[in-house]
């Protein structure tokens, strides 16, 4: 599966994309559930801006955090490694979810 289809890691969390079949598979701590792409109710793209030694912006504790049809669970927080990649995983999820 394309690395552009997938957000997170199998070592935690982990968001599949099937853009084919319009299905997203959720997995967690081992375990995977099955959405259609209307399982997700909209996302955003959270982190905490700082001053850096030199001066400079920094951003820590990137994340994109996604509101699911989940009474149990209705945010999943995906961690990113840099804002740039939050950025890019923004526009990913608006293309797939065509929004």
């Amino acid at each position: 599966m394309s690395s552009t289809a997938v957000m997170g890691s199998w070592i935690g969390k982990a968001l599949l994309f099937d853009q084919k079949n319009k299905k997203l598979m959720l997995y967690s701590n081992g375990r995977y559930t099955l959405h259609n792409y209307d399982h997700i109710r909209g996302w955003n793209l959270h982190w905490i801006e700082s001053t850096g030694p030199a001066g400079n912006i920094v951003h820590k504790g990137v994340r994109v955090v996604i509101e699911m049809n989940d009474l149990n669970r209705p945010l999943q927080s995906f961690p990113m490694s840099s804002k740039s990649q939050g950025d890019v995983w923004n526009q990913r999820l608006a293309l797939l979810l065509n929004r």
